[in-house]
């Protein structure tokens, strides 16, 4: 039997409407030129479909990043190459996924504009888009 090779997952993070979706387009493009395909998984369309009601409850974000980590934990197990666009509002978010992941994370941290930090509290919580 074959041995299954792993697919790649890259989590771009960030505030709402930050460019997350275009960033995960762009890269997405990218590689397909070079021949490597990726599945994108972007937070506002797995939102729509796994609660379509939304209550903003830590619990239902809780629920819905662990959702999101396990997707991404199976189709990597399966060979499935991912770009995850997703806000990740906790730290306990990004301890999961660098507890699962297996290979070296890179975090890239820019500075907020003053802009930036006016977001009103309703987006960066998930009462608004991800």
């Amino acid at each position: 039997m074959l041995k299954k090779v792993p697919g790649f997952a890259i989590w771009l993070t960030g505030l709402p409407s930050s460019g997350k979706t275009t960033l995960a387009n762009a890269l997405s493009f990218l590689l397909s030129e070079r021949g490597i395909s990726v599945q994108i998984l972007d937070s506002d369309d797995l939102r729509r479909r796994l609660t379509p009601h939304p209550t903003s409850s830590h619990e239902e974000r809780d629920w819905f990043y662990d959702m999101i980590i396990f997707l991404a934990e199976l189709l990597t197990s399966n060979g499935v190459n991912i770009l995850i666009s997703a806000t990740a509002p906790f730290g306990s978010v990004t301890e999961k996924v660098v507890r699962l992941a297996s290979q070296p994370a890179l975090t890239i941290r820019a500075p907020l504009t003053e802009e930036e930090k006016e977001v009103p509290d309703k987006l960066i919580l998930g009462r608004g888009n991800s």
